[in-house]
């Protein structure tokens, strides 16, 4: 477990990070990483709780490592309010992928909905598309 960005001073968000699956993309071969972020730690403490679960892909491009597309595959918000009570708001995905004929991951489709207070209150898909100019992967409606 690591803090996590902004809140390294008081360590109230925390962070696990877990290797996912090696891949390949048009622009060369990549990784993926599962990052399990928190604020459920004693020290936060706050109104609101939350879990998430992010998928980040990585391009290798000159040595480096090139965010090259995050979906956010599970997102659990617990507000607390003590006049009308807690809310709970989870965003569940399913990611799927098309590859092209080298089994390049080509495009990344994430089918989501919401739920609050296990009230379905929204659903849809994300797609985003390699876009070989910008060596990543781009949203499009």
């Amino acid at each position: 477990m690591i803090a996590d960005g902004n809140d390294h001073e008081d360590g109230s968000t925390l962070s696990h990070i877990e290797m996912d699956q090696a891949v390949r993309f048009p622009g060369g071969p990549g990784i993926g990483m599962m990052f399990h972020v928190s604020n459920d730690s004693p020290r936060a403490g706050g109104p609101s709780l939350f879990k998430e679960d992010r998928l980040m892909y990585y391009l290798f491009q000159d040595h480096d490592l090139k965010p090259v597309v995050f979906v956010s595959k599970r997102h659990e918000a617990i507000d607390h309010d003590a006049a009308t009570g807690d809310v709970t708001t989870i965003y569940e995905a399913r990611i799927d992928y098309e590859k092209d004929a080298e089994g390049n991951i080509t495009r990344v489709i994430s089918k989501y909905s919401i739920r609050q207070s296990g009230k379905l209150v929204g659903e849809g898909t994300l797609k985003y598309q390699w876009n070989a100019e910008k060596a990543e992967f781009v949203e499009v409606r």
